[in-house]
């Protein structure tokens, strides 16, 4: 070894001695942290490498892991972070999720109180990664933390929480998340957080239609932001303000507000929100079809992003133009595809092109959701736009390809979404690209991926419900009670708060209990594999599948009845045809009117008949259906289709038999998982009601039920007080079959539809607690009982729909408020033939037409006998209890007694 080279080590080695053994005291290391994060001169890169060196002098000297080091940890994690762009390293993370464990520990020397700052950066950190749901945990970890404590950050996490739910698109929870920080925002008096979340409360009721609740919001807001003169936030309850005029179609007043929100916001120099309020302003221009002015404001938009360079602006803005340039008269192809381009690459996804292959794991970091699917709709609209004028049989294949993979992140987005109002508005919003995806279905004969589309536009939330029913028995049975637990406490508290009993303190009890709710639902996804499975099970059958379970006299018609055409795909087992039809949507709404009308039909029938034949002639003649047999499956109508008149006047119930479905899907799923009987029949008449139900008597009711019931060999009746809802939650699910004779009630709005009982009445949401049911089917002999709010894709959220979600197949309920004694009269005949083994969708035909046959000539209006319909399995039920079965029994005794009888009259005989 030369000398140099020993004295350089021994130089090395004095270094490192004396360094070791100068280490510093806790005390010194806190102080330096404070003098770096006080440093507002330092630059980020002299910060970082300051607190490297500090940190490896903390590990060098193996000081304890305590507060102090939790803090260091901490502070670099951020600088990191800022350093990087405002996106998370690998380090920050693990700096700052070894800070948290230090502090978490419960160790003497860890600093609890200082987690929520930590938890709130590791919140900031993960949706920089897109890791929205990650992110929503840590946030959510920060606020919990600081329960009773004075802290900004818990409010500032409480506002991030609440705009990743925004931005994912989870409008109900956004919703609830800013009225939990309001409550803590109020407790601290301060009114600029309190400002901050009424205005995006009020958008996130916006985006869901309520209206009246976001002006509300807004009006609170703008109280505030003219108190503290903050422009911004002022700017921000204008512009949903304009939104909310546009929204209700009033547009002059709106642009007019527009045009004052960015003259206020400017003088704010937040030029990324200048460029979003463009983006918005733009829209309302788009949506009248005035694309010179809509691209103007685009534009605009993309100036002001620019200045503040905001990626996610710019997209929205390239986005935007090449949607207006698409939907031009006179379309500018390389243009538009120029401007897909230009938002591509804002996203993060270059080198693609609108004729290029997109995947799903490319678009994944895309945080904006509303955006992401806008931009895939907007290319399918573009492939199918450019194939009309050119004809390429490539790029339909490519509009349908692109309109798959569309369909695939909304499968994602369903599936990441908690609160059904949320996966509703996603389904509205998405209604026209289902009928954009069926066109290109239709131009190139492709009935395969029509058929597919069809059952991908309709139902699938109450195939996902049914889905996370079947889940449910992979599951231990401590797990399922927790689970119904927390939903029982759910429906207390939203019991209370739809009483207006303690509203604030009940709305955060209800946020905190579904949050607990999801969490448990998450650890159960988690630790049971096929649980998660069967509940996420997304594929629907296929054409040849579905055709396979039809039978020879059946045929299934999917309709899609959009706002200028309307598709129908009729399956038969040996047949698939497609076709385009042009009903209009104010004869379905007239025809329904009418049907439910008694003294209308009475005085205006042949204008009755002329509207029916119209419709007919619209939707179901040009279909040239020979079939026997025939289900309809209706998007977000439900039609007495049996009610339809032919050019002679004679109804189609003379020649079809008609249930109705709410997808392929549904009626294919495998009801094995239901349980055995305990009875073949159970019947519910409720002769008389509570007073404080204001219900009238159905006297006429309970010998019915009795006439039916006799019907079975085994058979429970509960009538008059025994007919209570108590009664009813507990013994329905034990039945084969069920019938309730009583009154109910639906609307088209926001209300629930119920049902009632002896003593109360069952809601819609109180159907989600029953347990697995052995019912086969259930006959709501009552009115309306398949009538409420309209939601697209998914039909109507009544009653009937309410019993299908907990697993029975077949439901048969009224359309309108029917006659008493037809309804007896046809469920009566309706029992008698499913008794006999008939199919479910015959037994209800021949108990119309025996009604028709016998009623008096003026009760053969459809008033009477059309309301009832039957949705669901239409085929005959499995039962082992009925009079069909009874008798084979009697008639096998008597040909034993007959027998015997012969053979002791045969030895009598031989004995003489």
């Amino acid at each position: 070894m030369t000398v140099k080279a020993s004295i350089l080590i021994i130089w090395i080695l004095g270094i490192t001695t004396v360094a070791y053994s100068q280490c510093p005291e806790h005390r010194s290391v806190w102080d330096s942290i404070r003098t770096i994060e006080k440093n507002a001169q330092e630059s980020l890169q002299e910060s970082r490498e300051k607190l490297i060196r500090l940190k490896n002098t903390f590990l060098t000297c193996k000081l304890t892991k305590d507060s102090v080091y939790a803090r260091l940890l901490h502070r670099l994690s951020a600088v990191r972070f800022l350093e990087n762009g405002r996106v998370a390293t690998k380090e920050a993370l693990d700096e700052a999720l070894e800070a948290v464990t230090i502090n978490a520990s419960g160790k003497e020397g860890a600093a609890p109180d200082y987690l929520v700052n930590t938890y709130f950066n590791l919140g900031l950190f993960f949706a920089s990664l897109s890791s929205n749901e990650k992110a929503s945990a840590y946030y959510d970890s920060a606020i919990i933390v600081n329960t009773g404590r004075s802290s900004s950050f818990a409010l500032s996490a409480g506002y991030q929480r609440a705009k990743l739910f925004s931005a994912s698109g989870e409008y109900q929870k956004c919703i609830e998340e800013c009225h939990r920080s309001l409550m803590n925002a109020k407790a601290l008096n301060d009114t600029e957080w309190m400002m901050k979340f009424l205005n995006e409360q009020s958008q996130a009721f916006l985006y869901l239609e309520s209206f009246s609740e976001a002006v509300d919001c807004l009006t609170r807001a703008e109280a505030y932001a003219d108190t503290l003169e903050n422009d911004f936030e002022k700017a921000s309850a204008m512009k949903n303000r304009a939104r909310i005029l546009a929204a209700q179609h009033q547009y002059e007043p709106a642009g007019l507000l527009f045009e004052k929100t960015i003259t206020r916001r400017i003088r704010t120099n937040r030029f990324d929100q200048v460029a979003d309020d463009y983006i918005d302003f733009g829209s309302i221009y788009f949506q009248q079809k005035d694309f010179k002015k809509a691209r103007h404001c685009f534009s605009e938009a993309l100036r002001y992003a620019a200045k503040d360079n905001n990626s996610d602006q710019l997209a929205k803005a390239w986005h935007n133009l090449c949607a207006v340039e698409i939907e031009s008269t006179t379309v500018n192809y390389a243009i538009a595809e120029q401007y897909f381009n230009n938002c591509l690459q804002q996203l993060g996804v270059g080198g693609k092109s609108m004729y290029g292959q997109l995947r799903q794991n490319e678009l994944s970091s895309v945080g904006n959701k509303d955006l992401l699917i806008a931009l895939l709709k907007t290319r399918t609209a573009f492939l199918l736009k450019r194939y009309k004028q050119t004809g390429d049989p490539q790029l339909i294949s490519k509009c349908i390809e692109a309109a798959l993979l569309t369909d695939t992140l909304l499968t994602t987005m369903r599936f990441e979404h908690t609160e059904e109002r949320s996966k509703l508005y996603w389904r509205e919003l998405t209604r026209d690209f289902f009928s954009q995806a069926l066109e290109a279905c239709y131009l190139a004969g492709d009935y395969e991926h029509a058929f597919f589309f069809m059952e991908k536009s309709r139902a699938v939330l109450l195939y996902d419900r049914i889905n996370e029913r079947t889940a449910a028995d992979k599951l231990p049975e401590e797990e399922i009670r927790q689970e119904q637990h927390y939903k029982y406490r759910l429906m207390a508290v939203q019991g209370q708060l739809s009483l207006g009993i303690s509203e604030d303190e009940n709305r955060v009890q209800l946020m905190l209990l579904k949050d607990s709710l999801d969490r448990h639902i998450r650890k159960l996804e988690l630790n049971y594999p096929e649980y998660y499975r069967i509940k996420y099970e997304s594929a629907m059958p296929s054409l040849d599948a579905f055709q396979r379970r039809l039978l020879p006299d059946e045929v299934f018609i999917h309709y899609h009845i959009g706002e200028s055409v309307a598709y129908a795909l009729t399956v038969a087992r040996d047949k698939v045809s497609m076709h385009t039809l042009q009903p209009d949507p104010g004869d379905i709404a007239d025809f329904m009117k009418m049907c439910a009308g008694r003294q209308y039909l009475n005085q205006h029938y042949p204008a009755f008949t002329a509207l029916s034949r119209r419709l007919n002639n619209a939707l179901f003649n040009p279909l040239g259906i020979t079939q026997q047999r025939v289900i309809v499956c209706l998007d977000h109508y439900l039609l007495p289709f049996d009610a339809f008149c032919d050019d002679d006047g004679s109804f189609l119930i003379y020649r079809h038999a008609f249930s109705y479905a709410y997808s392929a899907a549904l009626l294919m799923q495998n009801n094995n998982q239901r349980k055995e009987p305990g009875a073949a029949f159970a019947g519910f008449a409720p002769s008389s009601f509570a007073p404080r139900l204001y219900l009238p008597d159905l006297k006429r009711s309970v010998p019915w039920l009795r006439s039916i019931a006799s019907l079975y060999s085994t058979s429970a009746s509960y009538t008059g007080e025994q007919a209570s809802k108590r009664n009813f939650i507990n013994q329905v699910a034990g039945y084969a079959v069920v019938n309730v004779f009583s009154h109910a009630t639906a609307d088209t709005g926001k209300g629930e539809p119920v049902l009632y009982m002896q003593d109360s009445l069952i809601s819609l949401s109180e159907l989600q607690v029953f347990d697995r049911s052995a019912t086969q089917l259930i006959m709501l002999s009552a009115c309306q009982t398949n009538v409420g709010r309209k939601e697209a894709g998914e039909g109507i959220y009544s009653l009937a729909r309410g019993f299908a979600t907990i697993g029975i197949p077949a439901v048969a309920s009224t359309l309108w408020v029917a006659d008493e004694e037809a309804v007896y009269h046809i469920s009566n005949g309706f029992h008698a033939g499913l008794a006999k083994g008939m199919p479910a969708d015959e037994a209800l035909r021949q108990a119309k037409l025996d009604y028709l046959s016998d009623g008096a000539r003026s009760r053969q209006l459809p008033y009477y006998w059309a309301a009832m319909v039957l949705m669901g399995d239409n085929s005959a039920l499995e039962l082992t209890n009925t009079l069909l079965v009874r008798d084979s029994i009697l008639v096998g005794l008597l040909l034993l007694i007959a027998v015997w009888g012969a053979y002791t009259i045969a030895r009598l005989i031989k004995k003489v």
